[in-house]
């Protein structure tokens, strides 16, 4: 069974990371995702790099180690769009070696795909440095798009893949999917072996990160298209505590393993 994981962030009133953690491994979780930044005070929490020095991070190493899939989600504000990537390099530079200390496979990054032509050979390079600080860490990280796989796939780097976010999908009327005649599967089947993760919410109207089966995402579809390609990864949850209650998360695990397993 893959590791279904939950994105800590807020659970109910739940604000402490450490908490959060605790709750997902009590709750039947397998998997974890954190995010690799402090979140906002009264809001939501994370585990930023600069908060966390060596002996933090071991600590936290052993904390991490019950669950079979771990992912960390890089801040905000370090995406890689335009040509020139350096100043999120940076940023991504110490997520990454932050995840390899807490024995994490999975960081996922924002990206853009250069609509300009002339911004993609400067893309490509920023990606290749990623890629390269992924490789010599051992990770793999998941760029988080919604379109531009192709370029993805041209890179056929190893340490380079997708995170999909079937919600984000179905933003602006599904426009994502225009280009896949509006079927979530022939993404799956597009992308193959380089979906390495997953971030699963549902989306009602113009409201996303509901609980999965309650909104418009075609999860029949994409549970067919991950059997095909043989999806090997982790199913990460990504929730808004503001709209999933902890009882609900506690079902959307449940739905998840049940739809999955069937």
């Amino acid at each position: 069974m893959n590791p279904i994981s939950m994105m800590a962030w807020r659970i109910g009133n739940l604000l402490d990371v450490s908490e959060q953690v605790e709750w997902i491994a009590a709750n039947g979780f397998t998997g974890i995702s954190l995010h690799a930044s402090a979140g906002t005070p009264g809001q939501w929490r994370g585990l930023a790099p600069a908060d966390c020095l060596p002996p933090c991070r071991e600590d936290w190493r052993g904390r991490l180690a019950r669950f079979a899939g771990r992912e960390i989600h890089a801040p905000f504000g370090a995406v890689m769009q335009g040509s020139d990537c350096a100043v999120a390099l940076v940023t991504l530079a110490e997520t990454i070696a932050f995840a390899a200390g807490l024995g994490v496979g999975i960081v996922t990054v924002h990206a853009e795909v250069p609509r300009e032509p002339a911004a993609l050979p400067g893309w490509r390079e920023g990606i290749r440095q990623l890629a390269g600080l992924a490789g010599r860490h051992g990770l793999v990280v998941g760029l988080e798009l919604t379109g531009g796989f192709g370029e993805v796939l041209e890179l056929a780097d190893p340490h380079i893949g997708v995170t999909l976010d079937v919600g984000h999908m179905y933003h602006h009327d599904a426009a994502p999917l225009i280009p896949f005649g509006g079927d979530l599967g022939a993404v799956v089947r597009l992308l193959g072996e380089r979906l390495v993760h997953l971030h699963l919410h549902d989306v009602v109207g113009a409201t996303d990160h509901v609980a999965p089966g309650t909104g418009c995402v075609d999860w029949a579809g994409l549970f067919a298209a991950l059997r095909d390609i043989r999806y090997q990864g982790m199913f990460c949850l990504e929730l808004n505590p503001d709209r999933v209650s902890p009882e609900s998360i506690r079902a959307s695990r449940e739905w998840l393993a049940r739809n999955w397993g069937e």
